[in-house]
Parts: C-alpha cells; structure tokens; sequence
C-alpha cells in the first residue's frame, strides 16, 4: 500500500502535467490561427474530468479552461467557463455512472457537448442579432470547429488515459457481470 506522501507527490506531479498541457494548448490556440479555429481546450477539460475522480475537480477544470477560451477566443468573460464548467462536470458524472474510458465515448460526449456549446455560441453571437448570413457562419464555421474539436479529443484521450493509468488516479473499471 502507497503512504499518504506517496500518492500526495503523485498527484502534484499529475496535475503539474495537466498544468502544462492547458498551457501548451492555450499557447497553440492563441498562437496558430487556422481559417476554421477548434476549440482545443474543451477535450482537455472533458479528458481531465473524465480521468479524474470527484465532480468538484471537473467542474473546477472546466471552469479555469473557460475562461482561457474566453481570453483567447474574445468572448464574453464567463460564457465559457460557465458553460464548461457544466459540461465538465456532467461528463465526470457519466462517466463515473455509464460510460467506459474509451475513444469512441469520449468522441461521442465531447462531440455531443461540443455541439451544444457551438450551437449556443451561435445563438447568443449571432443568432438573436439577426446577422445577415448567419447561417453560412454556422455552416462552415461553428460546425467544422465542433468536428475539428472531436477529431482532437480523439488523439490527445490516449495521453490522459495514459497518465491516469500512470499515476493511479483512474476510476476503477466496472465489474462485468457474468453470463447466465
């Protein structure tokens, strides 16, 4: 069995290579503009949720990356943070209840909740304002940010699946039942 000082060093460590994940990804958003921008920040938020136990800590992640996608992206200081802050904290609970830590699930809830954040985005940005092709924004903006955004949870998930496994923080598996 690990002491308590063990598995506090483990958990620093662990969370000082999420600090510089954020970091980087924040700095590769900020820096690196692309004609249609993903919104990098959300599957690392939803990873750390996801490979971390507690809801309070995924809500905490979502919330701090939110307000980074809001510094970098020029919105509304807190629609992100509130919004992920949310989706964080709903995937930590599915995932904790329903769900496997697998990349076809974490495609699936991040697609799922990056689709109602982008549909959101729209609508408080541009829909009630009655821009004029709206639509063409959404089309070839918002919703190949969104597909961009799940193609990159899917390549950076093996990571965190990977330093979760590492560092012992990883809920534990369900129990199949057995086959009668």
């Amino acid at each position: 069995m690990k002491t308590k000082t063990v598995l506090r060093l483990y958990a620093l460590g662990r969370w000082a290579v999420y600090c510089v994940i954020i970091f980087t990804v924040f700095c590769v958003t900020t820096a690196i503009h692309f004609k249609v921008q993903p919104i990098m920040l959300i599957p690392v938020a939803m990873c750390i949720a996801v490979n971390e136990t507690g809801e309070l800590t995924a809500a905490v992640t979502g919330a701090v990356c939110g307000l980074l996608i809001d510094f970098t992206f020029g919105k509304v200081f807190g629609f992100s943070a509130v919004l992920l802050l949310f989706i964080c904290m709903l995937t930590a609970l599915l995932f904790k209840h329903w769900f496997r830590n697998t990349a076809f699930n974490i495609a699936l809830i991040c697609g799922g909740f990056t689709l109602i954040y982008v549909c959101l985005d729209f609508l408080f940005y541009y829909g009630i304002w009655g821009y004029e092709n709206s639509l063409f924004v959404f089309l070839h903006y918002e919703l190949p940010a969104c597909l961009y955004t799940v193609i990159f949870a899917v390549i950076i998930h093996p990571l965190f699946k990977w330093i979760g496994l590492r560092r012992g923080s990883s809920p534990p598996a369900r129990k199949k039942t057995p086959k009668r």
